[in-house]
């Protein structure tokens, strides 16, 4: 339930949207005047509204891999690439998973 106020609340900022426009439709949505106050199924409504309205969460992003100094380069290379295509760290991991044969656990 918090974690879904905190995603209303992110979703707001990222909507740009002022307290009282946030107010506004929250009161209309759920009539109810504070997402605190709201059931997990009106804060999901929220949610899909705010989607509609062109919110999006970004995925993790995993952490950039401790390498040597001598493959420093190579990882700068792999850092450019992963960034051009707009995929996270994990994307890499999964990819050597896959192509290693090994299943995550």
């Amino acid at each position: 339930m918090k974690n879904l106020i905190k995603v209303v609340h992110a979703s707001k900022n990222k909507l740009d949207w002022d307290e009282e426009t946030y107010r506004g439709f929250l009161l209309r949505e759920t009539g109810k005047n504070s997402a605190r106050d709201c059931t997990v199924a009106e804060l999901a409504r929220v949610l899909r509204y705010m989607r509609s309205q062109g919110f999006t969460t970004s995925p993790k992003q995993g952490r950039k891999p401790r390498v040597a100094a001598r493959r420093q380069g190579m990882l700068s290379e792999i850092k450019a690439l992963l960034a051009s295509a707009g995929r996270p760290w994990g994307y890499l991991n999964g990819m050597i998973a896959r192509m290693l044969g090994e299943k995550s656990p």
